[in-house]
């Protein structure tokens, strides 16, 4: 399920809504979200009530989806359709962007 509507996403890349795409933005949206969230390094949920129950299940600082995530998601998935014909699509790329908006919510940085 996406944390992000892809009502907004449309919107973002100024899509008509009766565009035969959807199928095609929802792939994007869903590995755009699949990349932010791999690069924070922690679950994002859409409502507080999963937030609240992934913490009681001992999950390690869940984040509820804010402006900056769902920026970051935009940017990422904007890239991926408008590079689509240079197979750019395949991969979402974290753009600076993206990295700008994510980089405040990472934890777990490393080494």
């Amino acid at each position: 399920m996406a944390i992000t509507d892809l009502s907004l996403v449309k919107a973002h890349l100024r899509v008509d809504t009766g565009t035969d795409e959807d199928a095609l933005l929802a792939q994007y949206l869903s590995a755009a979200e699949d990349a932010a969230i791999q690069y924070l390094n922690r679950s994002v949920y859409k409502a507080q009530s999963e937030v609240d129950a992934a913490t009681e299940n001992g999950e390690d600082r869940p984040m509820l989806v804010n402006s900056s995530f769902t920026a970051a998601v935009l940017y990422m998935v904007a890239e991926m359709y408008a590079k689509r014909e240079d197979g750019a699509g395949d991969k979402p790329h974290l753009t600076r962007e993206s990295i700008r908006f994510l980089d405040p919510y990472r934890i777990g940085w490393g080494v």
